[in-house]
């Protein structure tokens, strides 16, 4: 064994500082334990977190004896362990300061529930709205919002809930290039 400045021995591959470093078996069980409890913490907070999957985008309701209608659909579907309610479906164009904002009334009809709509574990919610002759309701939207080719590429639609949470859904293709064809109908986009 070789002597070091201050007392510190040097063997062959092995440094020892004075420093007594315990057992492996005392330090596996201290990681063990850290780890279990962060794991703990980990599952008792997402089992509270409220969890929304859905889409949004243009759909046709028929029926048996009746016309078929084309609409914006909304559908959403609680997929956490709490229930929740759904408060209010809006939508945004744009980023940052620029953004636009809208909100979405939906009633209960015979196109879907009304809001607010409360969502069980595992429970789907569906809302629409008929776009009318001429996908009226887009064209409206168009001129109000005066939507351009990049306000349809960022458009979203927010599904909020009231725990405070908020889901964010991209609107299908077809939904989008619908309202594009409208904007561009009316001059905007």
């Amino acid at each position: 064994m070789n002597k070091l400045n201050n007392g510190v021995s040097h063997r062959k591959g092995e440094f020892v500082a004075g420093i007594q470093w315990g057992s492996v078996a005392d330090w596996v069980s201290g990681i063990g334990s850290l780890s279990a409890a962060v794991v703990a913490l980990y599952v008792a907070l997402s089992a509270r977190r409220i969890r929304l999957q859905g889409y949004c985008g243009e759909r046709i309701i028929v029926g048996p004896g009746q016309p078929k209608v084309d609409v914006f659909s909304v559908s959403v579907t609680n997929v956490s362990q709490r229930p929740t309610v759904i408060t209010n479906i809006g939508f945004t164009f744009g980023i940052w300061r620029w953004k636009k904002h809208g909100i979405i009334t939906f009633m209960q009809d015979q196109y879907g529930h009304g809001i607010p709509k409360a969502l069980s574990d595992g429970e789907t919610g569906n809302w629409n709205v008929p776009l009318g002759e001429d996908k009226k309701w887009l064209v409206d939207m168009a001129e109000q919002f005066s939507v351009s080719r990049f306000a349809v590429f960022t458009w979203r639609v927010q599904v909020h809930t009231s725990n405070g949470g908020t889901t964010t859904l991209r609107p299908e293709k077809n939904i989008r290039q619908s309202l594009l064809a409208c904007a561009q109908k009316s001059g905007k986009g």
